[in-house]
């Protein structure tokens, strides 16, 4: 088992007022779809055996 934990600086690749209208309409499966982190890991096979729970709360990071 492997725990990944940090700040990785992946970002939403979405113009900032598309992610401000997900995050009211409580819509993540659209900012999830635009994850920088989980597109490049898909993308290029990285921790291709690793899964991650459904997101089903807003960011906790200050993005402002």
């Amino acid at each position: 088992m492997a725990i990944y934990f940090g700040d990785l600086n992946f970002r939403v690749d979405l113009p900032r007022p598309a992610i401000e209208n997900a995050l009211k309409e409580n819509n993540y499966d659209a900012l999830m779809a635009k994850d920088e982190l989980h597109e490049h890991g898909m993308r290029h096979n990285v921790l291709k055996s690793c899964q991650e729970g459904k997101i089903m709360f807003a960011p906790t990071y200050k993005y402002d």
